[in-house]
C-alpha cells in the first residue's frame, strides 16, 4: 500500500500541469420543525489528469462551511459535532485498457446498496477498488471491494471509517441493455462475518411511448441475509405514465422475513422518500408510493418542474407511518439551479413527527 501511495503521488506530480478542473459551489438551507435551522456553503472541486500511458489520477474536495447553525436535525449538513467541515472525498488512481477500467482509492459509486446519496450538503464516497468491463456488447460488468466510507450515510460524516470492522464489503454487478426499452441489473454483496453478511439485488426496468404517451412498469427483487435469524426478501413493483408534461408514478414494495436495510446508502428501493423508506418500517411491512410530476415546458416554462409524492408504510403491527413531499426546481441556465424540498413525516412506527424544508442553489464550473 505504501508503494500505491508512493507511486500515485509521483504520477500525480508529473501529470499535475495537464488537468480538468470541476466544481461547483453549493448553498444549502434546512428548517426543521423542532426549531432548527442551518445555513450552509458547500465548495466541490477536483480535476482529472491527462492520461500518461492509460493512467491518470481524480481528486476532489468537498466541504460544507456553517453560515448560520443549530443543532443539526434529520439530514445532517454538518460534520459529527455540529461544525464545518471539509474532506478529500475522491482521490483515486485510474488505469484504463481497452474494455476495462481500474480504480483504486477514493471515490463515488453507483450501485444500489452503495452510491452518493446526494441529499445533504457532502455526498457519500468510498474507499475502494473498482473493475469494470464492457467487453461484451450492451453489458457492463462491475466488481469492486469497499473498504471504508464517509459522507451523509457514514456513522462519521467527516472521516473515512471501516466498513465492516476490517473485513469490508464485496460486491459484483452486471447491467444488461441489449434487450430494446428494457433495462436488466443483478448485484451481490458479500459482508464478511457481519449479522447481515449477504445481499442480493435483482432489477428490470420497462420503458416506451406510445403516442405523445410516455410509461414505463419496473420490478425488483432484494434478498438479504441474516447469520442467526431468518433472512429478508423485498419485492417490488412500480409503474410510470406521462402526457404533456404530467407524469404519474405509483409504487408498492413489500418486506417478507427480517426487516429491510438500506446498505451503506439512502437505499434502491422504488417507494423510497426523502427521509422514510421501508428499512423503517420494520419486519413484514408494507409500503406505497404515489406521485406526479410537472414539466412546465408545456406552457413555456421550460426551465420549471413540480412534483408531490406520498410515502405510506405499514408495519407488521398495523402501524401507518405517512410521508408528504413536495418539490420545485428551477434551471436558470446550464450552470445555475434552484431545487426546493418540503418534507412533512408522520411516522408512527417509530413514534417520530416533523416538518423538513431544504433548498439548494448549485452553481457548476
Amino acid at each position: 500500500m505504501k508503494i500505491l501511495k508512493l507511486s500515485a503521488a509521483a504520477f500525480l506530480a508529473a501529470t499535475i500541469s495537464a488537468k480538468d478542473f470541476n466544481g461547483d459551489l453549493k448553498l444549502g438551507y434546512k428548517q426543521s420543525s423542532k426549531g432548527l435551522k442551518d445555513l450552509s456553503l458547500g465548495v466541490k472541486l477536483g480535476f482529472v489528469s491527462d492520461s500518461w500511458h492509460n493512467l491518470s489520477v481524480g481528486a476532489t474536495i468537498c466541504s460544507s462551511t456553517a453560515l448560520n447553525k443549530k443543532d443539526g436535525a434529520e439530514i445532517p449538513f454538518f460534520n459529527s459535532s455540529n461544525n464545518s467541515y471539509a474532506i478529500m472525498c475522491e482521490a483515486y488512481l485510474k488505469g484504463s485498457w481497452n474494455n476495462t477500467e481500474i480504480k483504486i482509492g477514493r471515490q463515488i459509486l453507483d450501485t444500489p446498496f452503495a452510491d452518493s446519496d446526494d441529499i445533504g450538503m457532502v455526498p457519500n464516497s468510498f474507499e475502494a477498488v473498482t473493475v469494470q468491463n464492457s467487453s461484451l456488447p450492451h453489458t457492463l460488468f462491475t466488481f469492486a471491494y469497499l473498504y471504508k466510507m464517509a459522507g451523509v450515510d457514514a456513522e462519521i460524516l467527516e472521516k473515512f471509517t471501516k466498513i465492516n470492522g476490517s473485513k469490508g464489503v464485496w460486491t459484483a454487478g452486471v447491467s444488461y441493455s441489449g434487450i430494446k426499452n428494457l433495462q436488466l441489473s443483478l448485484w451481490y454483496y458479500n459482508i464478511n462475518r457481519a449479522s447481515r453478511d449477504k445481499l442480493a439485488y435483482i432489477e428490470a426496468i420497462y420503458e416506451n411511448s406510445f403516442g405523445g404517451l410516455n410509461y414505463s412498469f419496473a420490478a425488483q427483487y432484494a434478498w438479504q441475509h441474516f447469520k442467526s435469524e431468518s433472512a429478508t426478501k423485498i419485492y417490488g413493483i412500480s409503474a410510470s405514465a406521462g402526457y404533456k408534461g404530467v407524469n404519474i408514478t405509483a409504487s408498492y414494495n413489500k418486506c417478507n422475513g427480517n426487516s429491510a436495510t438500506n446498505g451503506f446508502s439512502g437505499g434502491p428501493f422504488f417507494t423510497s422518500a426523502e427521509h422514510l423508506t421501508i428499512a423503517e418500517a420494520g419486519k413484514n411491512s408494507k409500503a406505497y408510493s404515489f406521485g406526479i410530476e410537472y414539466d412546465a415546458s408545456n406552457i413555456g416554462l421550460e426551465e420549471l418542474s413540480l412534483s408531490a409524492n406520498k410515502l405510506i408504510l405499514k408495519s407488521e403491527e398495523k402501524i401507518k407511518s405517512n410521508e408528504l413531499d413536495i418539490g420545485i426546481n428551477y434551471t436558470f441556465n446550464d450552470n445555475l439551479e434552484l431545487n426546493a424540498i418540503f418534507s412533512r413525516v408522520n411516522d408512527k412506527i417509530n413514534s417520530e413527527k416533523f416538518n423538513n424544508t431544504r433548498v439548494f442553489v448549485n452553481y457548476k464550473f
